[in-house]
């Protein structure tokens, strides 16, 4: 398998194994907002992965993500062990997700420079997400560590439920000990003795007891995934990428306006009345999700650049695209699906966000560059900048759930991505 198709196909089943555990706490978690916050990240995660596939599905040319998704057995996934654990209890889980998210940070903002421009557009969308999901399980697992004396217990020792040793943080830590390694080191070897089966989620076999692995990656092709440039930190923004973020749409339409065909203005016409099914106020242009619209002999290329890596709306909004556009005889529709450079908030125009407000959701605060600063959240309602933060995530991904302490009303803030 050559090497850049493996190592997209090891991050990839990470996010698809691991957005399978946490699917399992729908409906089960202890408050309605984790049970949202974790259905999220596990969407987020979920679409990390796809990306992931479809990257090695492309390189090695079989097949696509589905086919690696699912036509593969438990012996042919190279995901952590530490992704594939049992749930356990809360804590367990919050354990398990804090290092999982502290270990993806550290990557993406490594992999962001890597030579291969694919990997690079990929972990700039997921990088992202992963700070929201850093951020999430670093405050529960404060919470849960500063609380009780038994969510203490659950959070620094075994734990014994129905007579049963259960997975803690004592147990995650010694499975992450994998993660330690340098970020082009980080993927171990996978494991192919016959004793040592992998556990998929519900494929009903013990969790594999084997030692891991030492992570390897041969060191003639570590030069693929070197930063291009000196290490960035999390403050650090790559100048060319702000240039091109800082780019506003109603420039970009101007530009093709002034050089495309005459039909370009009407279907960006067109475009702009397909609303966001999440957000129904606002239409796929006022978000910035449409990035061209160019011809291609009798047909039409659309550039589109989906929010977030799991938006349950992407394919819907694909089929809306194609449907609107086949109606009013511009055929053939061929979508083109852009991750370089990654959807921000910035796109987002004035219009757009005085509309949310006045829907009843805080707009964005503040730069990309800057998203994982808290921000001053505004109450839509009453205008109060007294507000706290109830969840990182609330109805859907792209949203926070906010109380205002004012008028006690509570609300959703856009998050700043």
């Amino acid at each position: 398998m050559k090497t850049v198709s493996a190592y997209a196909l090891r991050l990839g089943d990470n996010g698809l194994v691991l957005s399978q555990r946490l699917g399992a706490w729908c409906g089960h978690a202890p408050e309605l907002e984790i049970d949202l916050a974790l259905a999220n990240i596990g969407l987020d995660l979920l679409g990390q992965a796809r990306n992931f596939l479809a990257c090695a599905a492309e390189r090695e040319g079989q097949g696509d993500e589905d086919t690696l998704a699912f036509g593969r057995d438990e012996r042919q996934f190279h995901n952590l062990l530490l992704a594939e654990q049992p749930n356990g209890n809360f804590a367990d889980t919050i354990a398990r997700q804090y290092l999982m998210d502290a270990w993806n940070v550290a990557l993406y903002e490594r992999l962001i420079h890597s030579s291969d421009s694919q990997l690079s557009a990929i972990a700039a969308k997921a990088i992202k997400e992963a700070r929201y999901h850093l951020r999430f399980s670093r405050g529960w697992l404060v919470r849960l560590g500063d609380g009780t004396e038994i969510s203490s217990q659950k959070c620094s020792r075994p734990s014994t439920t129905c007579g049963a040793l259960r997975p803690s943080c004592s147990r995650w830590m010694t499975l992450s000990l994998s993660l330690l390694s340098p970020a082009l080191r980080l993927i171990r070897a996978p494991c192919a003795s016959r004793g040592n089966t992998k556990c998929l989620p519900d494929c009903g076999k013990p969790p594999c007891a084997c030692p891991m692995r030492r992570p390897i990656v041969p060191a003639e092709t570590r030069a693929a995934y070197r930063a291009s440039g000196p290490d960035a930190g999390r403050d650090a923004v790559s100048p060319a990428r702000v240039s091109r973020s800082a780019v506003v749409k109603e420039n970009a339409m101007q530009r093709l306006v002034d050089i495309a065909p005459p039909q370009v203005p009407h279907i960006w016409s067109l475009l702009s009345q397909i609303p966001d099914p999440e957000v129904p106020v606002l239409t796929i242009t006022d978000l910035g999700m449409v990035r061209s619209v160019t011809a291609q002999g009798e047909g039409w290329v659309i550039g589109f650049t989906p929010t977030y890596s799991g938006c349950p709306a992407t394919e819907h909004l694909l089929g809306a695209i194609r449907d609107t556009l086949t109606a009013h005889g511009y055929t053939p529709v061929h979508i083109v699906l852009q991750l370089e450079p990654a959807w921000t908030t910035d796109w987002m125009t004035a219009d757009a966000r005085e509309r949310l407000r006045a829907y009843g959701i805080s707009p964005p605060v503040g730069h990309s560059c800057h998203a994982h600063v808290p921000a001053e959240v505004s109450c839509p309602r009453c205008a109060s900048t007294d507000t706290s933060l109830i969840s990182e995530f609330g109805s859907t991904a792209c949203k926070a759930l906010y109380r205002c302490n004012t008028c006690r009303e509570p609300f959703d803030y856009f998050k700043c991505i």
